[in-house]
């Protein structure tokens, strides 16, 4: 296992123990917040809570999480065609400019998340955090 998480200072004890375990199991684990709470004494909202400032010390634009957690046991198909899910999203998430990213990138209006990032952020004057 790697350790270059451990001299992170910008994690806390609770998200580097996290990224210890996981990186310590096969890679064929159950690596859902369920399967990790079945091992961790935080509980799912716990380990919810530690991925989160995982993905938030990626030093990414505006903190966006770009990968999406899914709730195994919610997703179903109806009819053949309509997918019906669970999100795992934080309310910060929840906000306008990401909606009119994702709007712009479902239409294909734009080829890279970089680009309707620069569109969004220059019609409401937003500047990434470094």
């Amino acid at each position: 296992m790697s350790n270059f998480h451990l001299r992170d200072p910008n994690l806390s004890n609770k998200a580097r123990g996290l990224l210890s375990t996981m990186l310590s199991l096969p890679e064929d684990w159950d690596y859902t917040t369920r399967g990790l709470a079945k091992i961790c004494k935080d509980g799912v909202d716990g380990i919810t809570a530690q991925l989160k400032e995982l993905t938030t010390d990626m030093l990414r634009p505006r903190g966006d999480l770009w990968e999406n957690g899914i709730f195994q046991d919610s997703v179903s198909v109806q009819d053949g065609t309509d997918l019906y899910l669970f999100q795992a999203i934080h309310q910060e998430a929840d906000v306008v400019v990401e909606t009119v990213d994702c709007i712009r990138a479902m239409i294909g209006e734009v080829k890279t998340a970089a680009e309707s990032i620069a569109i969004t952020n220059k019609a409401v004057g937003l500047t990434a955090i470094r």
